[in-house]
Parts: C-alpha cells; structure tokens; sequence
C-alpha cells in the first residue's frame, strides 16, 4: 500500500523528537480494554463498510506529551473515530501540567496519521527507500524511529509504503499549562464503539446410544472502532451493562486460538465486577481493525446430555378470565422439533451454541443453533435444535360435549405421529388446555402426565416407518358464578 505526499523540502536528520509543541507520541505501555457484551450482529457479520456503531468498551491508555514551560498545545493523534467524547478523562500523574481545555477533532484527511505506530517505508522521487522504521508522528512531516532508535524528520518525500491498510482516527487537541520541560506522562481514559464481544459455544455430539457432547466455549472479540490494538490487556464483561441510547464487512479477517492444547495458565481468568463477570485474559493480544478474534474461555469438556423430539400442541387458557364454550382455532399441523438437555458444567456467559455430530464419512455436521442466556453452573439448559424431516404430527378436534346444569365441559382430541424414518422414535408431545383453567385428562390411550397448571404431556413410541394415534380426553369444571363465554 502506499500513500502519496505533497512535494516538501529536503529531508532532514533530528537527533531529538518533539522539536514541535503540537506532536503526538507513542503509548508508554500496552493499552487496556474493557470490553463489553454486544448481541447485536453488526460487528460479527460481513454485510457493511467501515467502521460501526456497535458495541462498547472502555479504553485505558498512557500517552507522553513533550512539554515546554508554559501554556501551549498539543494534540494526541490515532484515536478512534467512534470514541464517545463525553466519557474521556485525562489526567497528569506526575503533576507535570494543568489541563485548560480540550477537544476532540474528526478524523483528519492526512491518511499518515492512521499508520502512526506502524513500520513503513518512506519513498523518494525516484523510488529509492529514504527511511525505514516506525512512525511517530505526521506533523510537519513524518517522524520515523528506525531500527537502531535513531530519529528522523523527513519533510520532502513521495510516497508511504506499508503492508497495514489505514483505518483513520480522531486526534485529541489539547490546551494546558505546563509546569516543567520534557516528556510528561498521560493517563487516557474513555469509551468507544465498534468493540464488542460475545461467546460462542461449540457442542460436539459423540456417536452411540449414550447422548454425551464435547463443549468448546469461546469469546468471539469483533473490531470495527476504525483502530488496530496492537498488545492490549483485555477484560471482557459478562452481564447486560445499561447503557444510554443518547449518550459484512468485505470478508472481515478472521484470527482464532487453537483449542486443541490450553492450559489453565493460558484461559482467561473469572472474577466479579460489581454485578456483573469478568474475564481477564492471560496475556497480551492484537485485534486488528475490521478483525473477529476469537479466544479460549475454558477447556474442552464433555459433558452428559439427553436428546429428545418434541411436538407442541398450542397455547393455554393462561389469563382467561371466563370458561370458554365457543370453538376454537386448533393447530392441525404443529411442528415436531428436536431437542438437546444437559447441566451447565461451569458458569456460561450469554451467547449463540452451535450444536453439530459427525456423518458417515466422519465430517462434522451442524443439527441447529440456538441462543443461550447467562447460566450459571450446574443449572439446566434446554435447546430447540430444528424441525424434524421424518417426523409430522397431525392434530384433531373429535367432540366436544357441555353439560351447563353441571357446569362442565369434555373435549376429546386425536394427535397422529407418522416417522417417515428407518429406526424408531420417542416423542413427547404438550398440550395445553385452552377452555379454562380447571382441567383434568380423563381419558387417555397413553399416560398424561400433568406438568403444571397449563400443560399436560404424553410419551409416545413411532415405529420406523410407522404411525402412532394419541387420543384423549379433557375434563373442564367450572363454577355458575364464572360465567362461561360462547357456544359449542
């Protein structure tokens, strides 16, 4: 990639950096990240330009500012351009200067100031390499730091060559007081958007007649904020974190951690912050701009789990005020779904589980995906996977009977299982009572078993190739002071 510059004089060798009041320097440590939970897609998918505004985290960097006695001006380039100017701090750790004013200035049209920090090489007229080295500043010139930590303003060249692609930035124009000579310290702190994280769970299910599953757990890190963060110390943050409203990319690249060899050393390690859970990763990472990152939240386990097929009749008679008599709209065809259960092994922050098995061939397949909410460990998870191919379900309303001197109602259904498939299957099958909230299965060619107040369930075995016939009857009983509603 190279960047074209203006004519300027002749290039010209400094011994100190910093001759100007108005120059941006280097962070003095690797900056700090908190980044925090984003459902949406934005960052994750491959269908937008540029950066986004998604997404937040918390920056904390050190910047140096070379000071002359005095007031004066000086500018912090390479920020973020989605940095959220209401949420910057500064302050002076060694007393050094005084802050009197500051603002925060777009993104400038010098795109030099976006390899800031970066290794180029600056390009003569007549192509020849004038300098190589890291940049340090772009104003009045380039200052480039080289390999041996020499020092270099070169004002007159033609061009920029660098294998990183600019992402822009914001620059930080400062008026203070300062009270000595020399590089003075800055601590940074603010908030930005197009950094989000969420976790993503793989479920490898093993072959046999014993449901058990191989569970990867990751936390997926999507930069867009228009920055690259090179070495940064990151926490991620589990919990939802209110935040007020006011205040694909062309193919993003992808960067993940092998999870084939982790060690506790080398996870992220958990602790709690106020309300909510944080994880600190181990070491240093990068996250480049317009990057999905992705990196171990815990070692590979396997884990007991319980499959089954479930098909869901309809809705209850939950805030009904009065019976209802009249007919009633019944689903004839509900959908039979499958399902995957197993027990938190370990505290599972919110996030989507993809649940896949190996084929014939041994190629690793995906049966569904589904969200998950924060859980905590040792509670149950329950998974809707997809719809069933080989397996329908047909429902029917047979009679229905009323006798008002009694102040009841029977109402006798018909459910038909068909398995288009070549091996049997167990399918549960909920139906819920929709007349009143007094009810009883009175009659029943397989065993109800009442699971609350507004659901009754059967167990029923579809034969390979086969068909199964659910009938069954429910009783309603009501009081004369209840007032039914409608006719049969």
């Amino acid at each position: 990639m190279s960047l074209r510059a203006p004519r300027r004089p002749l290039s010209m060798a400094l011994a100190l950096l910093c001759t100007a009041s108005a120059m941006s320097v280097a962070a003095a440590r690797e900056p700090g990240l908190t980044i925090y939970r984003d459902t949406g897609n934005a960052l994750f998918s491959a269908t937008a330009d540029g950066t986004v505004d998604s997404g937040y985290a918390m920056v904390n960097e050190d910047r140096s500012l070379p000071l002359q006695p005095g007031i004066q001006t000086q500018r912090i380039d390479a920020l973020p351009p989605l940095l959220d100017p209401q949420t910057l701090s500064l302050q002076s750790p060694d007393g050094a200067w005084t802050l009197r004013s500051s603002q925060l200035l777009p993104p400038s049209g010098n795109p030099a100031l976006a390899l800031l920090g970066k290794r180029v090489d600056v390009i003569g007229d007549n192509g020849q390499v004038l300098a190589q080295g890291t940049v340090l500043s772009s104003q009045n010139g380039l200052t480039i730091k080289d390999s041996t930590n020499g020092i270099m303003l070169i004002q007159h060249y033609a061009a920029i060559r660098s294998p990183s692609v600019p992402a822009g930035g914001a620059s930080l124009q400062l008026a203070l007081d300062a009270h000595r000579t020399g590089a003075a310290p800055v601590a940074l702190s603010y908030a930005t958007h197009g950094l989000g994280w969420r976790a993503v769970y793989q479920a490898r299910l093993s072959g046999g007649d014993r449901c058990s599953l191989q569970l990867d757990a990751q936390a997926s890190i999507g930069n867009r904020s228009g920055r690259d963060w090179q070495h940064v110390r990151v926490d991620l943050i589990a919990g939802t974190v209110n935040l007020d409203a006011e205040a694909s990319v062309r193919p993003v690249m992808f960067r993940a951690m092998a999870m084939a060899k982790t060690s506790s050393d080398s996870l992220p390690q958990q602790s709690a912050l106020d309300a909510y859970r944080r994880y600190r990763l181990p070491a240093t990472v990068d996250l480049p701009d317009q990057s999905i990152t992705q990196l171990p939240l815990y070692p590979t386990q396997t884990i007991a789990c319980q499959r089954s097929i479930q098909a869901d009749l309809g809705s209850s008679a939950i805030g009904r005020q009065q019976p209802e008599l009249g007919n009633y709209p019944i689903n004839e065809s509900p959908s039979v779904e499958t399902r995957l259960e197993f027990t938190a092994p370990v505290n599972l922050p919110a996030g989507t589980i993809y649940v896949k098995t190996a084929d014939s061939d041994g190629r690793q397949q995906l049966l569904g995906s589904s969200r998950l909410s924060d859980t905590a460990a040792a509670q149950p998870i329950e998974l809707t996977l997809g719809q069933s191919f080989q397996l329908t379900a047909h429902q029917q309303r047979l009679a229905s009977h009323i006798d008002r001197a009694r102040h009841q109602l029977d109402e006798q259904f018909q459910v038909t299982l068909d398995n288009a498939g070549s091996s049997g299957s167990q399918v549960r099958i909920l139906a819920h009572p929709q007349r009143w909230s007094n009810w009883t299965v009175i009659d029943s060619n397989a065993r109800a078993i009442k699971d609350g107040p507004s659901q009754t369930s059967f167990q029923l075995k579809v034969p390979a190739h086969g068909q199964t016939v659910l009938k069954y009857t429910i009783h309603y009983q009501w009081q004369a002071g209840d007032l039914p509603n409608g006719n049969p």
